[in-house]
């Protein structure tokens, strides 16, 4: 890209995160208001799976009850990665900074979720995220050499999947519909965010299974690949509240105390999943 064209494209995007930063509205929810809810519906879930997977049993209606109401977490989260592509006024710090904290929650997620900290077949979320804001930045930057620069956005999606990353291509998927739809329709994102839960998330299942199952794709695999879908699309009741953004910022705090957080919480659920299982032990 000529280097007027990446110059110009650099001053729009600082144009829109001082507008970002500035603006004011007296309607409507800020970004630290969405940010709060999902990290809370976040703290949620992995709380409710330790609890209820190695400290006590709950009846399955209880588990799938907690399972539908954090559904909405990642939704949040996709919404606001697309929101931060659109404006963050570095591509390049954005990705490094998903990376790195990717890199030092992966021990505590593998112990919240693997029991031990260091298991590399299942890869925490950041990472998920990481390779969206890479296929975003490659897509935007190959946009002017070539008409299949979309095809690019693949590339992400693969490497999520073989990567085994949480929520794998389908959450790569998502965070590609909230940014390249978000100034369309409401109606066609919803629909675009449907069609990932009920066909892309299948797709992800039938392709995992293949690739690291035993690829035995029978009745009951079907019936609990879109049974998933339906699952996660239980999250899109939180669009009415993503609709409710006013584009403002909000109270924040530092956003390295967002990004903390996620392996803070998981460190703490590890040590009590671990506690908890060497006790019966």
């Amino acid at each position: 890209m000529p280097q007027g064209r990446l110059r110009g494209a650099d001053e729009k995007r600082s144009q829109l995160v001082n507008k970002l930063t500035a603006e004011t509205s007296k309607g409507g929810v800020s970004a630290a208001v969405l940010k709060y809810t999902a990290v809370a519906l976040m703290i949620l879930n992995h709380l409710t799976t330790t609890l209820f997977d190695f400290v006590f049993e709950v009846p399955d209606l209880v588990d799938l009850l907690f399972v539908l109401v954090t559904r909405a977490s990642f939704i949040l989260f996709a919404f606001l990665t697309a929101e931060g592509l659109a404006h963050t006024s570095s591509r390049t710090k954005y990705f490094l900074r998903m990376v790195i904290f990717a890199a030092a929650s992966e021990p505590f997620f593998d112990l919240c979720f693997q029991g031990g900290f260091f298991d590399f077949s299942y890869q925490n979320v950041f990472f998920t995220h990481a390779l969206a804001i890479a296929g975003v930045a490659v897509e935007e930057r190959m946009r002017e050499k070539t008409k299949l620069s979309k095809l690019v956005l693949l590339l992400p999606m693969a490497a999520a999947l073989l990567l085994r990353c949480d929520y794998s291509l389908f959450g790569v998927g998502v965070i590609y519909i909230f940014y390249y739809f978000r100034t369309g329709s409401r109606r066609t994102l919803f629909l675009m965010l449907t069609a990932a839960c009920l066909a892309l998330l299948p797709v992800y299942r039938v392709l995992n299974e293949l690739i690291f199952g035993s690829g035995e794709l029978g009745f009951r695999f079907w019936l609990s690949a879109f049974a998933s879908g339906l699952l996660e699309s239980a999250g899109l009741v939180i669009i009415p509240l993503i609709d409710a953004y006013n584009g403002s910022r909000g109270k924040q705090i530092n956003k390295y105390v967002w990004y903390a957080v996620y392996p803070a919480h998981l460190l703490l659920l590890g040590a009590l999943r671990w506690a908890v299982t060497q006790g019966a032990g």
